[in-house]
């Protein structure tokens, strides 16, 4: 096998590797969601984010600021719907 040969199927393979992150990236884009609830009720004392202590929403709809509030006061997981 030449060098050549050995190259072009490194380089398929990392063809095939970028078409299937393109393929679940978009995936989840559309059916993944983020789930927060309530982690520390104590930091929020002025209950600012009680409406997300329990809290769920597709991640193709999420406003940015949605996504890094309430760090220290909720526990967020992205799960994928079926």
């Amino acid at each position: 096998m030449s060098l050549n040969g050995a190259l072009e199927i490194i380089a398929e393979k990392f063809l095939i590797m970028l078409i299937i992150e393109k393929l679940l990236r978009e995936y989840t884009i559309q059916k993944a969601m983020l789930v927060t609830s309530l982690k520390d009720e104590e930091k929020d004392e002025k209950h600012v984010y009680e409406m997300y202590y329990d809290y769920q929403e597709l991640v193709k709809t999420i406003v940015p600021h949605r996504i890094f509030s309430g760090k220290s006061v909720l526990k967020k997981r992205r799960c994928v719907k079926s």
